[in-house]
C-alpha cells in the first residue's frame, strides 16, 4: 500500500487491527502513525517498546490481556531491526482477535527478499503495510510544511517556504524541525528570515559550490566554508565534484539518446521534478570535449592531493579549481 491508498483507507474510518510503517521518508512514517493511533479514539491503554527495549514475551502478553478499564489495548514498537517474522504472525493474529491495535514502525526500507512481511501483513482485511517515499515535487512537499505551519501558528509565506525547502534538498523533517527557530521569532516568516536563519545543507552548500566554479563565478568564501566545517577535506571535495559532474554527463547522455530525461533512471533514485529539470538544463550547457576536460583536471588534483608532499592542501585545490575554471 502507498500513502495514497492509506489516505482513503483512513478517510473510510475502516477499521485497522494492525499496520508497519516503513520506508525513505521517517517525517511521513512519523505523521501517519500519529494519524493511526488517533483513529483509535480516546482513552486507549498504549505499551510503547523503542529499539532495544522490544521484548515478545512482554508484547505477547500485553496484548492477549483484557484492558483494566476496558480501553483498547495499543502496541507499539520501534525499531531499526526487523522482529522474526513468526514474532509478528502472532501479534498480528492477536491484534485482530482481541481487537487491539499493533503498530510497528520499522526504521528502514524492505527489499524484494522481505516480501513475507508483505504477505503477513496482507492475511488480515485489517492490516496495513505502508511503504513511504520522500516527495519528489515542490507542491507535495509545500502542502506538509504548509500544515505544520498552520498546526504551530507559525505565518510564513509561499515563497519563504519554497526556499527553506531548497535550502534543505527537499528533506522535509529537516524542514520542519526549523519550524522550531522560527516559532521563537515575533513576525512573519520571510524569504529574508529564511535566509538569514537558515543553513544550508550539506548537499545544496557543495552543488551550489560546484555550480559556482562552473559558471567560473568567485568560489573561495564558499570553499573556504566547506573546508571550515571540517566534514570534507580537499581531496574528498575533488571526489564529490567528480561525482556530480558524471552525474551531469549522464543526464547530458540520456537527453541526447532519448530526447528527454528520466531522473530515477539516470541517479538510481527519484529527484524533486524542478531539481531534475535544472541538472538536465545544466547538463546540456557544456560540451562533451569540455566534459573530458574536466575529468581530465580534477583527476590529475586527486592525484597531486594523494600524492604532493605540499601540506598546503587547500592552495592545490584552488590551483586546480582555477585551472578548470580557465578551460571552460
Amino acid at each position: 500500500m502507498d500513502k495514497r491508498e492509506l489516505d482513503s483507507h483512513l478517510k473510510s474510518n475502516k477499521k485497522i487491527s494492525s499496520a508497519m510503517l516503513f520506508g525513505a521518508c521517517d517525517y511521513l512514517a512519523e505523521l501517519y502513525m500519529k494519524s493511526i493511533l488517533q483513529s483509535v479514539g480516546e482513552g486507549f491503554d498504549i505499551l510503547k517498546m523503542y529499539f532495544d527495549e522490544y521484548s515478545f514475551a512482554e508484547a505477547k502478553n500485553f496484548i492477549s490481556q483484557n484492558s483494566l478499564f476496558g480501553d483498547k489495548l495499543v502496541l507499539l514498537i520501534k525499531s531499526d531491526k526487523k522482529i522474526p517474522k513468526i514474532e509478528v504472525k502472532e501479534l498480528i493474529a492477536l491484534a485482530d482477535k482481541n481487537d487491539a491495535l499493533f503498530v510497528f514502525r520499522f526504521f528502514g526500507d524492505m527489499t524484494s527478499k522481505d516480501k513475507d512481511y508483505y504477505e503477513l501483513f496482507s492475511t488480515s482485511h485489517n492490516s496495513l503495510y505502508v511503504r513511504f517515499f520522500a516527495p519528489n515535487s515542490m507542491p507535495e512537499a509545500f502542502g506538509y510544511l504548509r500544515n505544520e505551519a498552520d498546526k504551530r501558528a507559525i505565518n510564513i509565506g509561499k515563497d519563504a517556504i519554497e526556499e527553506l525547502l531548497v535550502l534543505k534538498n527537499m528533506d522535509i523533517e529537516a524542514a520542519v524541525k526549523e519550524f522550531d527557530k522560527f516559532a521563537l521569532i515575533e513576525k512573519d516568516i520571510t524569504l529574508k528570515e529564511v535566509r538569514e536563519f537558515v543553513d544550508e545543507s550539506d548537499d545544496v552548500a557543495l552543488e551550489k559550490f560546484f555550480d559556482a566554479i562552473l559558471d567560473k563565478k568567485e568560489f573561495y568564501r564558499d570553499l573556504h566554508r566547506i573546508l571550515e566545517k571540517a566534514e570534507l577535506d580537499e581531496v574528498r571535495v575533488v571526489l564529490f565534484f567528480e561525482y556530480y559532474i558524471h552525474e551531469l554527463f549522464l543526464f547530458l547522455l540520456y537527453s541526447k539518446a532519448y530526447g528527454s530525461y528520466d531522473a530515477r533512471k539516470i541517479t538510481g533514485k527519484p529527484l524533486p521534478d524542478f531539481v531534475a529539470k535544472a541538472k538536465a538544463a545544466k547538463a546540456i550547457k557544456i560540451k562533451y570535449g569540455t566534459y573530458a576536460k574536466i575529468f581530465e583536471i580534477l583527476l590529475e588534483a586527486d592525484l597531486n592531493l594523494k600524492m604532493s608532499k605540499n601540506s598546503d592542501k587547500k592552495a592545490t585545490l584552488i590551483h586546480y579549481l582555477i585551472k578548470l575554471q580557465n578551460n571552460l
